[in-house]
């Protein structure tokens, strides 16, 4: 959509006419991806319903098992946020997100009510903003990176969050890989 709205800003210009018709074409097809379509939404959404066979374990209706996802993009982060409560049987209530344009004080408070018993948080969707200081070890021992980071250092900090000093029980993590049919 950047790319695209650059391109159209440039009107009288018919060497990117073709890239233009390109994208659109691109911006077509992926509109029409629904999440049914989405291999690794579907994915995710076996894995933690516990559908998959990897005994992945999490149980959102124990009120100190807590799920941290990662995600690299703010587009996939709202696009979890709006699916993932209907495919994993959530209440509204129940799913968080931690994203960079929320103030400290607001990111602060999300993380107070993840670390308390009984907050209905069961499911805490982060940006790269939660990639460092802080603890979300209390009630959470389980981890998906759903986006896979450009830097090894950051799943280190992410994994940080909950495999921590005061962790009680063994961090299970988990990484959604996108294998590509392309050989290139």
């Amino acid at each position: 959509r950047n790319r695209l709205g650059r391109l159209q800003k440039r009107v009288g210009d018919d060497r990117i006419k073709d890239d233009i018709d390109t994208l659109n074409g691109l911006l077509n097809a992926v509109a029409a991806i629904t999440p049914d379509q989405f291999s690794k939404y579907q994915r995710l959404v076996s894995l933690l319903n516990n559908l998959d066979g990897t005994h992945f374990g999490w149980n959102p209706k124990q009120a100190d098992d807590r799920l941290v996802l990662f995600t690299e993009s703010i587009q996939t982060l709202e696009f979890l946020q709006q699916h993932l409560p209907k495919d994993c049987g959530l209440k509204d209530a129940q799913v968080a997100v931690l994203r960079g344009d929320m103030r400290d004080s607001d990111l602060a408070a999300t993380v107070d009510q993840f670390n308390n018993q009984s907050s209905p948080i069961r499911l805490l969707i982060c940006s790269d903003v939660a990639s460092e200081g802080i603890n979300l070890h209390h009630l959470s021992h389980r981890m998906v990176h759903f986006d896979i980071p450009w830097s090894l250092m950051v799943f280190q900090q992410r994994n940080g969050r909950i495999d921590r000093y005061g962790q009680a029980r063994q961090p299970q993590i988990r990484y959604l890989l996108t294998d590509s049919n392309n050989p290139k």
